[in-house]
């Protein structure tokens, strides 16, 4: 038994591929050389579309231009996963502010209603929201008493107003 070798044209008798019978070179097929020899046969070759149905049929392997065609979409997919899951991570806290601002609409109706009508907030009354050090877009040091008409908290003081 010899080396394997790819040819563009089957050398040796019978030269045609032992599967299909084909000889065309027409097509843009090869021919593999196996390298094996039968008596009153001659050489074996498998011409290279018969060789992909042989190894499509057992599954593990795939063309070499379908693979790189698979590569390119798991490259595009893993970049969309990545976009995505950023997004998803500002979703997140995006939920989190949400949830962190009914717990001061919470704390402010809370505090509105233990306090009697007419009577001005105590310091303690006053709830702070926290502030950003980065200067983005967020939450200032605003200070919140009770709701107005609309159900919006009321803006006791400002950094800007003070």
């Amino acid at each position: 038994m010899g080396q394997v070798q790819v040819l563009a044209i089957p050398e040796v008798l019978p030269q045609t591929c032992c599967v299909c019978g084909s000889g065309r070179t027409d097509d843009g097929r090869k021919y593999i050389d196996t390298g094996l020899s039968l008596d009153h046969y001659g050489v074996v070759y498998f011409c290279t579309l018969c060789l992909n149905q042989i190894v499509r049929q057992v599954g593990t392997f795939v063309p070499i231009e379908e693979y790189k065609s698979l590569e390119q979409w798991v490259v595009f997919y893993r970049d969309k996963s990545e976009i995505l899951t950023q997004k998803v991570g500002v979703l997140n806290d995006l939920v989190n502010n949400v949830d962190f601002l009914r717990s001061i609409n919470d704390r402010i109706i809370n505090t509105s209603d233990s306090r009697p009508s007419g009577q001005e907030p105590t310091d303690e009354q006053i709830i702070e929201l926290p502030r950003e050090d980065d200067n983005s877009e967020g939450f200032t040091d605003k200070q919140f008493d009770g709701q107005d008409s609309s159900g919006r908290p009321k803006i006791v003081s400002s950094p800007s107003s003070s």
